[in-house]
């Protein structure tokens, strides 16, 4: 048996095939750790603290939109006037030939409770579109 103490035998050469096979497997593993650890530090950014300073007062933007306001019974204001749906459009149109006098987007604001009825509400949309009003931002009012 001295003689083969040297020699790899049966046994012996598949538990070094197996090891080898391993060592592999164990430098990607490690080369894959590397590259994570290093680009997770790529991935944090410093910040810098800024100290923004406290406003003083706070105050409300007022728009000069004209201000079409539909009451539940189906009346029709402009900007708190009781307005007739003929006159409502002949006096959007001057609305628009001022707002594009000054350079700005002929806008309206449409104020409508809930449980307006739809025929109602286009109807007041094709008047403004009539009279060249492009832009229109609706308000809801809740159950009046």
């Amino acid at each position: 048996m001295e003689k083969y103490r040297g020699r790899l035998t049966g046994e012996r050469v598949k538990k070094m095939r197996n090891l080898f096979l391993i060592v592999p497997l164990l430098d990607v593993v490690l080369i894959v750790l590397v590259f994570f650890t290093f680009s997770n530090n790529l991935l944090y950014r410093h910040a810098v603290e800024i100290e923004v300073p406290a406003a003083e007062e706070a105050f409300r933007v007022s728009y000069s939109l004209p201000t079409i306001s539909i009451a539940p019974s189906g009346v029709t204001f402009l900007n708190g006037r009781k307005v007739e749906r003929d006159d409502l459009e002949i006096l959007l149109r001057l609305s628009t030939e001022i707002a594009e006098k000054r350079g700005e987007i002929p806008t309206v604001l449409v104020e409508a409770p809930t449980d307006c009825p739809l025929g109602m509400l286009l109807d007041l949309l094709a008047s403004v579109r009539r009279a060249g009003i492009r832009k229109v931002n609706w308000a809801v009012r809740e159950g009046e």
